[in-house]
């Protein structure tokens, strides 16, 4: 059994909740993953998590840990997108790790359906390696 995750080219990102399109925001950086603090979030953030995952349009952008807390590094803060950023960490930032907030600020967001219905739209790999790459048991879809 593999797990499946979207990898962006430049950093990781995905949505732990109770949906592919809808969870807690969490980055992969420095070889762990972490989440995103809430201060300053807004709908325009939420919206390149979206698209950056193909899930369609934002429909919330969430405070207050709404689909609980995380755990780990939390890795961005204050962010602030103007939406037409390819990844999340292009928007600007507090930069990685700092920030004052705690897991009960994590970011979440509720976004449209579930763009790519097929893999055949994708190019499944899986990939065994380290710092930052898929590791055993993963497969990135690229």
């Amino acid at each position: 059994l593999y797990n499946i995750r979207y990898c962006s080219k430049k950093k990781h990102f995905r949505l732990t909740g109770p949906t592919r399109c809808s969870g807690r925001v969490e980055v992969f950086f420095n070889s762990s993953w972490g989440t995103v603090c809430d201060d300053g979030w807004d709908l325009t953030d939420a919206a390149v998590v979206c698209r950056l995952l193909g899930c369609g349009l934002p429909q919330t952008a969430l405070s207050g840990a709404h689909f609980g807390e995380g755990t780990g590094q939390i890795w961005l803060s204050n962010v602030g997108c103007s939406g037409l950023e390819d990844t999340l960490t292009e928007c600007s930032h507090s930069g990685f790790g700092i920030n004052s907030c705690g897991h009960a600020q994590d970011a979440g967001v509720i976004c449209g359906k579930f763009l790519y219905t097929s893999l055949t739209r994708t190019r499944p790999e899986i990939s065994f390696s380290y710092g930052g790459k898929p590791t055993n048991n993963e497969t990135c879809l690229v």
